[in-house]
């Protein structure tokens, strides 16, 4: 074959071969990791600042401190049933979380499940032969049934599509396997990530919440203590201390993660509709991709710092 020929080959195979979204797709994985990141950075911070201001409280009152239970080790593989490891008053119960913080733990599995799923995502967007994308395939298809299962009530194991999808011969051209793979399976996962999507939402917007309050509560407790009896030095300190606590606290009022996990459910969606009509029609996947990341960016940003 003549290289012009080649050439225009070429050019019609790959003119009518489906968008792959493969740059939006591997952008919506990132945010998901970004909200992640942020649900874990925020409980731990909240978690820090809550310890913090217990420490202070004690050194002022000179409180007695003991051990908890959790600090005695349990059989290896024996149940791990006790409080963890940490400090307490004696006399006392050891400091909790707040209700809203407690309000946000239980959604650790919805937050893994999304997440497992969106690197499912970017592994078959970016698998480069035959092998890898079947590799691929089987953890996609396996993190779509793990997002069914933290949907209450869970769906059933068959999940129609993406059941047809999974079971289908090898025998297309990998972009075109890479295809159907995606859309039947975004397809399928949007009915699970739009409701766990608002579970997200309300979880982080928990934290935001608790957060917060520990915050302006160790803030408060700090600027209480300023005062004349300071030397300049221990008080320009504690100043930076507070200064940086109010910092931290406008960060979190500017940040959205409620809004950040719609945009995510809507990123999600545009996705699904474009890869259910290949016409190309990338803008409204990109818009809401690019809002969708900004946003989360933001949240893991002020729940992290």
């Amino acid at each position: 074959m003549r290289p012009a020929s080649v050439a225009i080959t070429l050019l019609l195979v790959t003119g009518c071969s489906p968008y792959i979204y493969k740059t939006e797709i591997n952008e919506f994985s990132n945010g998901v990791n970004e909200l992640s990141s942020a649900y874990n950075a925020g409980l731990k911070s909240s978690g820090s600042e809550r310890q913090e201001r217990q420490r202070r409280q004690w050194t002022k009152k000179r409180a007695r401190i003991a051990l908890t239970e959790g600090c005695v080790l349990q059989a290896s593989g024996g149940p791990d049933n006790v409080s963890a490891c940490a400090l307490r008053e004696v006399g006392k119960a050891p400091p909790a979380p707040s209700r809203i913080e407690t309000q946000a733990i239980p959604a650790a599995p919805i937050i893994k499940a999304l997440r497992d799923y969106a690197d499912a995502l970017a592994a078959v967007t970016n698998a480069e032969d035959q092998q890898t994308l079947e590799a691929a395939q089987a953890q996609f298809k396996n993190s779509i049934q793990d997002l069914a299962k933290q949907r209450d009530p869970a769906l059933p194991a068959s999940l129609g599509p993406v059941a047809d999808v999974f079971s289908a011969t090898m025998t297309a051209a990998l972009n075109a396997r890479r295809y159907e793979i995606l859309r039947d399976g975004v397809t399928a996962a949007n009915a699970p990530v739009a409701e766990l999507g608002g579970a997200l939402g309300e979880a982080l917007d928990a934290i935001r919440t608790a957060r917060a309050n520990e915050l302006r509560l160790l803030a408060d407790d700090l600027s209480a203590e300023l005062g004349p009896a300071f030397g300049s030095t221990d008080y320009l300190s504690q100043l930076n201390l507070i200064e940086g606590k109010v910092n931290s606290l406008e960060a979190l009022r500017h940040s959205e993660p409620g809004q950040a996990a719609r945009d995510m459910v809507k990123a999600h969606e545009e996705l699904a509709l474009a890869l259910k009509d290949d016409r190309r029609q990338v803008q409204a996947v990109i818009a809401s991709v690019r809002a969708f990341v900004d946003k989360a960016k933001a949240v893991r940003e002020a729940f992290a710092g």
